[in-house]
């Protein structure tokens, strides 16, 4: 089965990506991969500025905790998932959030 997946989950997806296959990912701290939401939080909320979707606090923080939820399931588990499981994972969480009013 084929997944439609947006726009926005490919990004995301390219972001986990990008964190899961450095060199001391699987050697990070939970402190420290909790310090990598502000930075994840700034590139959602600038890709959806140059989409023109709403840039809702909550709404991009609730992406970022998806995100955030994959990377420290890879972490724990010493897993590289490979790119089509992150983006159906990260699509299937997003379908699940309530997309902010303006957004409608």
């Amino acid at each position: 089965m084929i997944m439609k997946v947006d726009v926005l989950t490919v990004h995301c997806a390219s972001v986990c990506l990008s964190i899961i296959h450095q060199e001391r990912f699987f050697n990070l701290t939970l402190d420290e991969l909790f310090d990598l939401r502000e930075p994840c939080t700034k590139r959602v909320g600038g890709h959806l500025v140059r989409m023109n979707r709403p840039t809702d606090r909550l709404y991009i923080r609730k992406l970022v905790n998806s995100m955030m939820q994959i990377l420290i399931f890879c972490r724990s588990k010493k897993l590289k998932f490979e790119p089509d499981e992150i983006m159906e994972k990260l699509q299937l969480s997003f379908n699940q959030i309530e997309l902010p009013p303006t957004y409608h």
